[in-house]
């Protein structure tokens, strides 16, 4: 079929992508994220070509220090993606786990970051604007961004299927 076996047991509903993460992550002795596509700093995403990233399936996260750029994957990374991370990123590279949802999910928001200037990106966040409208607690908008990962709907349609939106207030934010 082409899959990796958690692609398969996540998709039967065996296992949470998460779950698998979680394994994967103590099998090789690394810590498991969930990546902040908002917390990247725009300099890391700038040094490594969404292409390449895409390419060899990782997201730069953060700086552990001067020297060193901590890296997500979702599969174990070679001895070549090391490589050409460390060429690219011009740093020590540090991996950490993540699912392979969670990681594609934030790539594609992190390096949309890049087409636009960030602070006008912030502001149009839908989830923020409602948090700052009263309509959301910061927790509820957490809960509905894990199960985003896990779902793949659009942020507007599973808070209104929790009711914690109503649809004409989701409409008016957008």
């Amino acid at each position: 079929s082409g899959l990796r076996l958690g692609e398969i047991i996540s998709l039967t509903g065996l296992m949470t992508a998460r779950a698998i993460a979680d394994a994967l992550a103590e099998q090789h002795a690394l810590p498991v994220v969930d990546p902040d596509s908002f917390g990247i700093p725009l300099n890391l995403l700038r040094q490594l070509p969404e292409a390449d990233a895409e390419l060899m399936g990782v997201l730069p996260l953060c700086l552990e220090d001067q020297e060193t750029v901590l890296v997500a994957v979702a599969a174990p990374p070679s001895d070549e993606t090391r490589g050409r991370l460390e060429e690219l990123l011009r740093l020590r590279v540090v991996f950490s786990f993540a699912s392979q949802e969670a990681l594609e999910q934030a790539r594609r928001r992190a390096y949309r970051r890049l087409l636009t200037d960030e602070a006008d990106f912030v502001r149009s966040r839908l989830g923020a604007r409602l948090i700052a409208s009263g309509v959301l607690t910061q927790q509820q908008l957490d809960e509905a961004l894990s199960e985003q990962v896990e779902t793949h709907e659009r942020i507007g349609e599973i808070l209104v299927r929790k009711g914690l939106a109503a649809p004409e207030v989701i409409s008016e934010a957008l």
